[in-house]
């Protein structure tokens, strides 16, 4: 009892709630139970995936057997956009590639052209004419099939390559097919040189007439405008005089403008204010005359007196020289005047005069731009058939002696050789690809049907599904190599109908560790299963038919006696009666007689070879199992046998028949038995709301055929070599 007990708590310890767990661990631990759920789904499935596997390998690998290998030969040719000159211009056939201005565009077209149905037809003609006898595995309808081009990144290089099922084949027609591309582009070459010369021919007719024409017509314009060409650095006359002109009008209007001035200043002058530059000699000798007079008449005053008759005589000279100093000035102030006047008509009449010329050689000079401006239009047109015209002569010039001085553009820097080494199939890669094709398609297919599969596979699941607390589970245990049908076979293993968890007979005394383990776990937690008093009579029933309940009741019946507690297993199943047959006894007196009143005062109490381990069996199957089963003989044997054993274990058929609610009604509880991998979810509900409406005490839900993780079992397994060594 102690072990039980132990075992179970620390199955149940095992277990945490799922609130708390959240919380321990958050969501990383959740994600890794998902994974690690996913992955014991699919190996759950791995049979499923071998076959997946081996369905897409197989044939591949037979495909790949029977596919002819293909031999490859690869040639490298470079390809430059300008050919290797001596000369330092251009070949007029240069145009028609484009050049290194258009390096991509030229690059691109060759491309093509190593690709085009033109190549191709010059190959297939010089097979045809040159390899009548073909080689061994040379086929010409295959070769657009088998013919590839490669350019190859930052370079000017293309890699040729030709496959075919011979390697000298491959190599023969590989350096075929370079050996005509060099040949087609050089007779390109040729050809656009030819053309290009006819062109240039007749453009050059045509220039020469027109240049003719052009100069014929600018020496008629020049003439008749009297146009004379002049040289470089050479003066213009015209310009020459306008800007002459120019300045002498600038110049006369000064003179004007200063003449105009002195006029002005001239009429507003008096002989009081009389210039100095005006001053002659006369005017000066008066001047001081009439000073030595002033002296000489105040020298008179200051010894004679005012009235003296020297003194006024000196009064009168004075007097009479300063009128004539005055007239003097008046008749040279009106001769300056009239001088200044005569200057300006001078001034004004040459201004008059300049500007008259100059405005004439202005229009001169208009009329000349005119006719120049034509004149020159015909001049650049002339320079310009002038240039073409040497130009397209030089040209044709240097295309005669291009083809010498020149080498071609396009070499064969490596030719193509027969390599030993099939290229195709690629036996490692093909098979690489299929088995990994073959594993993504057996996991995607196991998972689909998991998806699509709507039992229950884990405890975790069916604690989710239904509000029943989860007793434990019975681990699967394959039979090694045949499956077994229900029935006890020469090495005392019982399997479950067609469905089997194969688990050995209670009375096998070598048992897997997982099923002892498993089994004590179920008996703790069933005794722990009630905190007010430990269940003594206790139903086991299922949803469904072949869920291993009856299994289940022979292996918690000897766990409980190995525990040292007195356990009487019942076979309430009148239905299908196979509680008997695992233990081997007979069905005389059984439970149908006792309640059909044939038997008194109980059914028959068999001895097992598992002490303490006792079993009532069935008896006859009745026509009316569920009428039995109402009657007051039932309730009383059970109250007798749960007051004379420590543990009673009735096993019943499944819900789906109103037998396992009758005898829940009078039990302490009700174990469910799931079925892993093959009870519904739907199934299990209904059972659930099933037993709750009929109110039956349910004690907790048994996973029976659950798949072991792998990890748990190494080290429980460990652990119970340990303790049990």
């Amino acid at each position: 009892m102690a072990d039980i007990v132990k075992t179970g708590r620390r199955a149940i310890a095992k277990q945490p709630a799922p609130y708390q767990g959240q919380a321990l661990w958050g969501d990383e631990w959740t994600s890794s139970l998902i994974a690690r759920r996913l992955v014991g789904r699919i190996l759950k499935r791995k049979t499923l995936i071998v076959a997946v596997f081996l369905i897409v390998v197989i044939p591949a690998a037979i495909a790949t057997y029977l596919t002819t290998p293909l031999y490859r030969s690869s040639a490298l040719v470079q390809v430059n956009p300008d050919p290797i000159q001596v000369l330092p211009y251009r070949d007029v056939a240069d145009r028609a590639g484009g050049g290194t201005n258009n390096y991509d565009n030229y690059i691109g077209t060759q491309e093509q052209i190593l690709t085009g149905r033109s190549l191709t037809t010059r190959v297939l003609r010089r097979l045809g004419t040159e390899f009548k006898s073909q080689p061994a595995g040379l086929e010409i309808p295959f070769l657009t099939d088998r013919y590839s081009v490669r350019k190859i990144e930052r370079s000017e290089l293309f890699e040729l390559t030709y496959l075919a099922p011979n390697p000298e084949a491959a190599a023969t027609v590989v350096n075929l097919i370079a050996e005509e591309y060099v040949k087609q582009n050089f007779e390109m070459r040729q050809a656009t040189r030819l053309k290009a010369e006819q062109e240039l021919k007749q453009e050059l007719e045509g220039l020469e007439q027109r240049l003719q024409l052009s100069e014929k017509e600018l020496t008629t314009y020049a003439e008749n405008n009297n146009i004379i060409s002049l040289e470089q650095g050479q003066v213009d006359p015209l310009q020459e005089r306008l800007r002459t002109l120019d300045a002498n009008v600038a110049t006369a209007e000064g003179k004007v403008a200063a003449s105009r001035s002195a006029v002005q200043r001239l009429e507003s002058t008096n002989v009081d204010e009389f210039p100095e530059g005006l001053v002659t000699d006369n005017i000066s000798q008066l001047e001081s005359k009439v000073l030595q007079l002033d002296q000489d008449l105040t020298n008179l005053r200051a010894t004679f007196g005012e009235n003296w008759p020297a003194v006024v005589e000196k009064r009168s000279e004075i007097a009479l020289v300063k009128d004539q100093l005055s007239r003097a000035k008046s008749v040279a102030l009106a001769r300056t005047r009239e001088q200044a006047r005569l200057d300006l008509t001078a001034a004004e009449a040459t201004l008059g005069m300049t500007a008259g010329s100059l405005e004439e050689q202005k229009n001169l000079v208009n009329r000349f731009h005119e006719a120049s401006i034509r004149y020159n239009i015909l001049k650049r047109e002339v320079d310009t058939n002038r240039n073409l015209y040497d130009g397209l002569l030089e040209r044709l010039r240097q295309n005669g002696v291009m083809a010498g001085f020149q080498f071609g553009n396009i070499q064969i820097l490596e030719s193509g050789r027969p390599l030993r080494n099939p290229d195709s199939p690629k036996v490692m890669w093909i098979l690489a690809i299929a088995s990994l094709l073959g594993v993504a398609l057996g996991v995607c297919v196991a998972i689909l049907l998991d998806f699509w599969d709507n039992s229950i596979s884990t405890l975790e699941e069916a604690e989710q599904l239904a509000s029943l607390p989860s007793l434990g589970s019975v681990p699967l245990i394959k039979a090694p190599k045949t499956r077994l049908s229900g029935k006890q076979n020469g090495n005392g293993r019982l399997a479950e109908a067609a469905y089997g968890n194969v688990l050995p007979a209670p009375s096998q005394s070598t048992q897997p560790w997982q099923l002892t383990e498993s089994m004590r776990a179920i008996c703790a937690s069933i005794l722990l299963s009630r905190s007010d008093e430990r269940p003594r009579l206790i139903v086991v029933t299922s949803a469904t038919p072949a869920e291993g309940k009856t299994t289940l009741v022979t292996h918690l019946g000897k766990a409980f006696a190995e525990a040292g507690l007195t356990t009487l297993l019942v076979e309430a199943d009148l239905r299908k009666p196979d509680l008997s047959k695992a233990f081997s006894i007979g069905n005389e007196d059984g439970l149908s007689l006792f309640l059909a009143g044939h038997v008194s005062p109980g059914p028959k109490i068999h001895e097992t070879e598992v002490p303490n381990l006792f079993v009532a069996a069935g008896g006859p199957i009745p026509p009316n199992p569920a009428a039995l089963l109402h009657s007051d003989r039932l309730t009383q044997f059970l109250e007798a046998v749960a007051t004379d054993y420590q543990v009673v274990l009735v096993d019943t058929p499944p819900l789906s028949m109103a037998d396992a609610r009758i005898l829940g009604t009078k039990a302490d509880g009700v174990v469910l038995v799931v079925r892993a991998g093959r009870t519904a979810r739907n199934i299990v509900q209904r059972a659930c709301s099933t037993l709750d409406t009929a109110g039956v005490n349910v004690l907790g839900m048994v996973l029976n055929g659950e798949e072991p993780d792998p990890t748990s079992s190494a080290y429980y397994g460990g652990y119970y070599e340990y303790s049990h060594g």
